[in-house]
């Protein structure tokens, strides 16, 4: 894995961690943002950027934080 790799995955498992916490699923937040839930999980792992998508995925989080 490389370096990118790793911390993208890092990050991921941050989003994920929030996620639990909040008691999302990656389908929930996947149809909220919305994306395919299949690039969603590839985001967490570290294996896809999703640049594009990143910034609306931690809206949502914030969204379900503050019960929106």
């Amino acid at each position: 894995m490389s370096k990118k790799q790793e911390s993208r995955a890092g990050f991921g498992r941050e989003v994920r961690k929030q996620m639990l916490d909040l008691g999302l699923t990656q389908r929930e937040v996947a149809a909220r943002v919305p994306m395919r839930y299949q690039y969603l999980n590839k985001m967490l792992l570290g294996n896809k950027s999703g640049d594009k998508y990143w910034g609306r995925v931690l809206e949502v989080l914030d969204e379900a934080r503050h019960g929106r």
